[in-house]
């Protein structure tokens, strides 16, 4: 702002708060007004239309980049994994892997693949679909995308500087109202005073030239914008109508091209579910997954769990594990159960003149070797074990020692269900469940899915086999 527009601008300030209170008069122009709202809407209607066309852009330039990776990524997920059980790979000299090779450590030699079972042909053919389909309307709709700039984003933007200058000419059409408004009461209290001298006589000619002044600009800028700026809003039709439609038939044919792609997937309805909701069957599913990822034991290995798995006791989420993933005390150490010895396995050599004291563990107190560790004061105590001497050599004498308690049967599983078999399945691994096409199934594991794999019991045989070749 120049120094001449400030000084104006404090000029009118007085007159600005006084016509906001209510305290002067303020002149109102009602076509100018009418016609100034057009203006704001058609401008804020120009601005929303070059943002909804860049978002637009951006939304589905994001959304086929997104697509497109995710196609990818459940390809990768469905193709067939190379199934069942062998050797599992070991570096070779040149950092590669030698597939021959075996382990030397058995539990290592042999390898599950990363998936459990083939997949269905039936959703490795959706997943093709899908990513050809993707493939065929992409480049199309990112060629059409490549028009926004031209045909939407740029004459809008052109458009909206043309309304810049006419804002322009309406904010001085404006202050020009204000000079006119405060020299016009400016006369009419000197005209109103009782006396005047000489000094108010001057006053009140230069006041009345101010408002001559003043009067004809505003009438000049008032008149040539009510005169043209009709002309120029109905110019709307040449402007902003064609962008508009530019914008909604790009949508369109975009929004076909997509539908197009998840249309050719409706002829695989047992892989996709098209009458479930989005949100609701999303949120199905995570419970399910999040269900299964809380079941994998190795999530929770920590160093604890992995002593007790090197020692042979259950993993945690296992049955028969210990509490919060700790490991069970073992016999001898600080905190194992009263009445257990700790164990020693020494024996007696050959050749020696005493026999080498054996110290007895886990024997109850009530034994006689329980009951001399008792008298010992809680220390262990220790004995010669039952053993003989002959020909230089030991002959072992056997302890009695209790019959163990018979084991528990565990309690057969429930029939969900009994299907019967469309085709034979040879089954690929160990845990699968063999049957041919007429053999009756009895389920006792299964999914809401028919694509799943089910777990059920064939000529009393229990294993793992696909829902989808039942009925």
């Amino acid at each position: 702002m120049s120094w001449k527009g400030f000084v104006k601008a404090v000029q009118r300030l007085p007159h600005q708060v006084l016509a906001r209170t209510g305290n002067a008069d303020s002149t109102l122009d009602e076509e100018f007004e009418v016609l100034n709202a057009q203006f704001e809407a058609l401008n804020e209607a120009a601005s929303a239309l070059q943002g909804d066309a860049t978002k637009f852009k951006k939304a589905v330039e994001t959304m086929l980049a997104h697509q497109h990776s995710f196609a990818t990524t459940l390809l990768e997920v469905f193709s067939p994994i190379a199934a069942g059980t062998g050797a599992s790979p070991v570096p070779s000299a040149d950092g590669g892997t030698t597939s021959g090779s075996t382990s030397p450590v058995p539990s290592l030699a042999r390898t599950r693949s990363l998936k459990r079972h083939h997949t269905p042909s039936e959703s490795l053919e959706a997943v093709g679909a899908y990513q050809r389909n993707l493939e065929a309307v992409r480049d199309p709709i990112l060629q059409d995308l490549s028009t926004v700039d031209r045909r939407i984003i740029q004459p809008t933007a052109d458009l909206l500087e043309v309304f810049k200058a006419i804002r322009k000419t309406i904010v001085k059409r404006n202050h020009k109202l204000v000079d006119y408004d405060r020299h016009r009461g400016d006369v009419a209290k000197l005209r109103a005073a009782p006396a005047k001298d000489a000094k108010d006589e001057r006053r009140l000619i230069q006041t009345e030239q101010s408002l001559q002044q003043a009067t004809h600009e505003f009438a000049v800028l008032n008149d040539a914008i009510k005169a043209q700026l009709p002309q120029f809003l109905r110019l709307r039709v040449a402007f902003i109508d064609p962008c508009f439609q530019s914008l909604y038939l790009l949508q369109l044919k975009v929004y076909r091209n997509l539908a197009a792609i998840t249309d050719s997937l409706r002829a695989f309805p047992q892989q996709i579910d098209f009458a479930t909701p989005t949100v609701p069957g999303f949120q199905a599913k995570h419970a399910q997954v999040e269900d299964l990822i809380n079941k994998l034991t190795i999530l929770k290995f920590t160093p604890a769990a992995l002593a007790a798995a090197t020692a042979g006791q259950p993993l945690p989420g296992q049955p028969g594990a210990a509490p919060n993933g700790t490991v069970s005390p073992a016999a001898g150490a600080p905190g194992a159960p009263a009445g257990t010895l700790p164990q020693y396995t020494t024996l007696p050599t050959a050749g020696s003149k005493s026999p080498v004291p054996t110290m007895v563990t886990g024997v109850p107190t009530g034994s006689p070797y329980g009951a001399a560790a008792a008298a010992g004061g809680g220390k262990a105590a220790y004995a010669a074990p039952p053993t003989a001497l002959a020909a230089g050599g030991l002959a072992a004498a056997s302890m009695p020692v209790p019959k163990p308690a018979p084991p528990v049967p565990a309690a057969a599983p429930a029939v969900l269900k009994v299907v019967s078999a469309l085709y034979d399945f040879e089954g690929q691994q160990a845990d699968d469940l063999p049957f041919r096409a007429g053999d009756r199934i009895e389920v006792l594991e299964a999914t809401d899915s028919q694509n799943d794999w089910w777990k059920g019991r064939c000529h009393s045989r229990t294993g793992f086999f696909p829902a989808n070749y039942t009925q």
